[in-house]
């Protein structure tokens, strides 16, 4: 009778620890965020775009004058690609922290249930049979909401379509209103929109599956820019066409790369799409380096890595 009261007071006592832990773990003990904190608040950055997300750019650009047009149409251009890249990141952030709180939280969880179970005795079956319901409710989470390795690969997919469309909006920047309208400019930045999300990432892998699939697109790239590009051109034409857009409006700067890059600059009426013209006439590897070369040397660093 002795020996029973001395079990069950055992028993008791690891079962209330084992509980202890797994409420602790519940309670959300994990800090982990993974990004640091904006400088900027994102909600007045987008405040602050409101004018090229207002669905009256389509009918403002027919006010300007020509050779304003092209100016107008890459600033709402420029605008938009900024919001998406805002909202992206957002987002970005937001699967990360669900994805780390669902695993932390859920980890201590069973660590301190089977732990308990452990040192129960008899009562391990009670507390493993919990332990194997909360893993069995975790897995079946993670499948639903590819946080494992599923989610790593989409996002990964997103990025290198995303900077596949900015090529190509790089490109158009390039070009005439004629050539490139606003409304396929707006078209083009949707799509960059779209390749941000879960059902695109999806779809662009799906597509990337079959050969046929891949073969229409390549074609369908061929007649809209004239010629596939390498993924690796394409990866660097994004870095310079980047850097041109980020000085813009530093005519000084621009002016130096304009003149590194061949562009014309006595004969150019738009400086700026002029040089992204030139970024785009760009087809291999020596002449991204050659470029790179002289951007860096023209601007006394490696602007441009």
């Amino acid at each position: 009778m002795h020996s029973g009261c001395i079990c069950v007071r055992i028993l008791g006592e690891n079962m209330r620890r084992g509980w202890i832990i797994a409420l602790l773990a519940l309670s959300g003990c994990t800090s982990v965020k993974g990004f640091p904190e904006p400088y900027v608040d994102p909600e007045a950055e987008l405040k602050a775009l409101a004018t090229y997300l207002d669905p009256k750019v389509i009918t403002q650009i027919k006010e300007k004058r020509d050779g304003e047009k092209e100016a107008w149409r890459n600033e709402v251009i420029e605008g938009r690609i900024m919001a998406d890249d805002i909202r992206y990141r957002q987002f970005q952030q937001v699967l990360y922290l669900e994805a780390t709180g669902t695993h932390i939280g859920t980890d201590w969880v069973v660590l301190g249930l089977t732990g308990a179970g452990a040192l129960a005795g008899k009562g391990a079956n009670v507390l493993s049979a919990i332990a194997a319901g909360v893993t069995g409710g975790r897995a079946s989470f993670d499948k639903n909401a590819f946080y494992d390795k599923t989610m790593p690969a989409l996002l990964a997919a997103m990025d290198a379509k995303r900077a596949q469309i900015l090529l190509r909006i790089r490109q158009g920047e390039g070009r005439s209103i004629a050539e490139y309208p606003l409304t396929a400019a707006l078209n083009d930045v949707a799509a960059y929109r779209m390749a941000g999300t879960i059902p695109g990432a999806l779809t662009d892998l799906t597509a990337a599956a079959g050969a046929a699939s891949q073969d229409a697109q390549e074609k369908l790239n061929a007649l809209r820019f004239d010629a596939v590009l390498t993924d690796s051109v394409a990866d660097e034409m994004v870095k310079i066409s980047n850097y041109v857009a980020s000085i813009k409006n530093n005519e000084e700067d621009l002016k130096k790369v304009s003149a590194a890059l061949g562009v014309d600059i006595k004969a150019s009426k738009n400086l700026f799409a002029d040089t992204i013209k030139k970024v785009n006439e760009i087809k291999n590897v020596k002449e991204i380096e050659d470029a790179k070369k002289y951007i860096n040397k023209t601007m006394r660093k490696d602007v441009i890595k």
